[in-house]
């Protein structure tokens, strides 16, 4: 295929087709190398200077185009999120599991609304008991979270705490990584330092896995003096409680399941 041909347009054929023509221009640089002597070669034939006058315009036309196209999919990329953020509300987990992941489906590249996306996605897998297929979207919706460094989007419980991390400690527990589960909610007390139910988990896994009362009781008491109302019991009777009888932290897991 010449340059030539495709640069050429003749005195009594306007261009009425920009687009056409733009493409026809892209698939020239692509299949052609211009080096120096072919650019001056061209440079001196009268079409040339007609075709670079209307070069601006073509390109002015394709971005306008290519915008419009990516604004199109950002708005069906937060319509998505949306749908399934209502239903994780009314906790149809099943539909809102299926909008988030036709969301993630179009690869849109937006930090809000990709972790918006994999949070619905992890935490609807979550509730659903899929724990394993949900640690993906919890990790990828954690490297945003760090990435940021903050907690814009996260879906939050009534009293405006994210559930975030004590879900994602939760299915790392039954994976079966307990260190990780432990990792997690460390590292969430640089979001979320006042968090009563982080110090809670944080109390029930030092006395259940790792046997420091010590430190358990240490989590229990920040926790009841963050929230006395919920943690009506008193810390040293709760230890003794999980230390007794399984059902303690059962009856626990149950409120976040």
């Amino acid at each position: 295929m010449k340059i030539t041909n495709l640069l050429y347009i003749k005195n009594n054929e306007p261009l009425h087709n920009l687009v056409d023509c733009f493409e026809k221009l892209l698939l020239c640089f692509k299949t052609t190398c211009l080096n120096e002597k072919t650019f001056l070669r061209l440079e001196n034939k009268n079409y040339m200077k007609k075709t670079l006058i209307l070069f601006p315009l073509i390109c002015c036309f394709f971005l306008s185009s290519c915008f419009d196209k990516s604004t199109e999919k950002r708005d069906k990329y937060r319509k998505l999120n949306k749908i399934a953020l209502s239903y994780f509300k009314e906790k149809n987990f099943e539909k809102s599991l299926e909008y988030s992941s036709k969301a993630l489906d179009l690869k849109y590249k937006d930090d809000d609304e990709f972790l918006t996306s994999n949070l619905l996605k992890a935490e609807s897998l979550y509730k659903l008991h899929k724990f394993n297929e949900s640690l993906e979207y919890f990790d990828k919706a954690y490297e945003v979270v760090k990435r940021r460094d903050d907690l814009r989007g996260m879906v939050a419980n009534n009293e405006g705490d994210s559930m975030f991390f004590i879900a994602y400690s939760i299915a790392e527990e039954f994976y079966g990584d307990i260190e990780k589960a432990k990792e997690i909610l460390l590292e969430s007390l640089d979001y979320e330092e006042n968090n009563f139910f982080i110090y809670t988990r944080l109390g029930f896994l030092e006395a259940i896995y790792f046997k420091n009362t010590k430190k358990s009781l240490e989590y229990f008491n920040k926790a009841k003096e963050l929230d006395p109302v919920n943690f009506d019991l008193d810390p040293e009777d709760l230890i003794k409680k999980i230390k007794s009888s399984k059902d303690t932290y059962v009856n626990y897991l149950q409120k976040f399941l």
